[in-house]
């Protein structure tokens, strides 16, 4: 756990220019530097990971139909 020092202060300016970003692309319509696609699927087997282990059970993730199947 990142209790300060360097590595909070990078988490909490990743996040500023992350939210900077964003908002701006609210007023503006103009496209995100980071697209909401990258988030998604870098996050996605974070979340099955943790859906796996809190229902005993593995997951796959079905591209086609955009969904979590369990094995």
């Amino acid at each position: 756990m990142v209790r300060g020092g360097p590595e909070m202060e990078m988490v909490e300016t990743a996040t500023t220019i992350h939210v900077t970003d964003f908002l701006n692309c609210v007023k503006t319509r103009a496209q995100p530097v980071s697209p909401f696609q990258i988030g998604f699927f870098a996050t996605l087997p974070c979340v099955l990971a943790i859906q796996s282990m809190r229902e005993n059970r593995a997951f796959t993730w079905d591209t086609a139909s955009m969904s979590a199947e369990a094995l």
